[in-house]
């Protein structure tokens, strides 16, 4: 099984930013597969392990100190030809807990790194997913700019767990969540 997990934006946040994006894809037909999660920031590419729920458990418990978050979005970016994203600026609590999930998850469950997890992993916020969208980026981007005001700033006080036995964008279900510390 799959595990993803990332700290979820704000409901009137994710509500606003879902509904300029919804709006917006009116015009273009866009997969909304990256809506089925809460908008949010992924701390780690998502893994395979057998046993999610101790994982998950671990997971929390080691972060069950972590206080609330404040994420500065800097810009509205197109990454390849298939994702726009909302770009976080790093910060130290960011970094740290993605450091911490790979350190320990490595030497309690035997985790590797995944994918771009490690010194090259980039915290953002997705908008779209689709390999269609290559033809419409520029234009998607512009429109997306004159509804999203970056930079702005939010604070997050939620983890979210979600599992998936593929893996893959859309498939992925929440199970848990661990509320920070304000």
């Amino acid at each position: 099984m799959y595990i993803w997990t990332g700290l979820v934006f704000d409901k009137k946040s994710e509500d606003n930013i879902r509904n300029i994006c919804k709006e917006i894809n009116e015009d273009y037909g866009l997969s909304e597969l990256s809506f089925t999660l809460p908008q949010h920031v992924s701390l780690k590419t998502s893994f395979d392990i057998e046993d999610y729920t101790r994982v998950i458990e671990y997971i929390k418990k080691i972060l069950s100190k972590q206080k609330s978050i404040n994420l500065k979005i800097c810009s509205i970016t197109k990454i390849n030809n298939a994702v726009i994203w909302l770009d976080l600026e790093e910060n130290y609590e960011l970094r740290k807990i993605h450091e911490l999930l790979n350190s320990k998850l490595k030497e309690k469950f035997g985790i590797p790194l995944n994918g771009f997890d490690g010194e090259n992993f980039h915290f953002h916020s997705t908008l779209f997913q689709d390999k269609n969208i290559k033809d419409e980026h520029e234009i998607l981007v512009k429109r997306l700019n004159e509804k999203i005001y970056v930079p702005f700033e939010i604070n997050v006080n939620e983890i979210d767990f979600g599992i998936s036995e593929k893996g893959t964008v859309g498939t992925f279900i929440e199970v848990d969540s661990l509320s920070l510390n304000q």
